[in-house]
């Protein structure tokens, strides 16, 4: 009898303004960014979260490719990142969720029930909320940008101080690049 296929995930640590980055890819596809301030409980959570990978963690301190391009998506909120290849681990309504927040620009915002509409379900915004919860590509599957419906922030896995850092700095970039193209 053949056993099941195990996924196997490619773990790299890297440093940027938000603190410790966590890419696990598989295939050359990010499966998880993790943002934290602490290896092993990164590590711990990544386990939890797919509890059926083997993890390998890079121990030579080489940054992967992927882990390169994630930090500077991080640092620099005008890195396109649509063309980043990602696998996206989770149910089909948490994916078509997952899609549909990739095509929110930096410096914009989305409430929850815009987002619920916007995949043609008004009425599921909670769900759209723990999709969004459920998200473990951060940055890359922007759920920072999803605000409640009175404008408050909302929660945010990694933190509510770095979904207000992350916001921050890509309205900052917004207005640079409004009053340096248009003005």
């Amino acid at each position: 009898m053949l056993g099941k296929a195990v996924l196997s995930l490619q773990v790299n640590f890297g440093l940027s303004s938000l603190g410790l980055v966590m890419v696990a890819e598989s295939d050359g596809e990010v499966c998880a960014v993790f943002l934290g301030d602490n290896k092993e409980n990164l590590v711990d959570e990544l386990a939890t979260s797919f509890p059926n990978v083997i993890l390998h963690v890079n121990q030579s301190g080489a940054p992967s490719k992927l882990l390169t391009r994630v930090v500077n998506c991080i640092e620099c909120p005008d890195t396109p990142i649509n063309d980043l290849p990602l696998h996206f681990l989770g149910s089909s309504f948490q994916c078509e969720v997952w899609q549909a927040l990739r095509e929110v620009a930096a410096g914009e915002v989305i409430t929850y029930a815009q987002l619920a509409a916007n995949i043609g379900r008004p009425s599921a915004f909670r769900a759209v909320a723990n999709a969004c919860g459920a998200n473990k590509i951060s940055v890359l599957i922007p759920c920072h940008r999803v605000v409640r419906s009175n404008g408050e922030l909302g929660g945010y896995r990694w933190g509510t101080a770095r979904k207000k850092k992350l916001l921050v700095r890509e309205g900052e970039f917004k207005e640079f690049a409004l009053n340096h193209v248009c003005g």
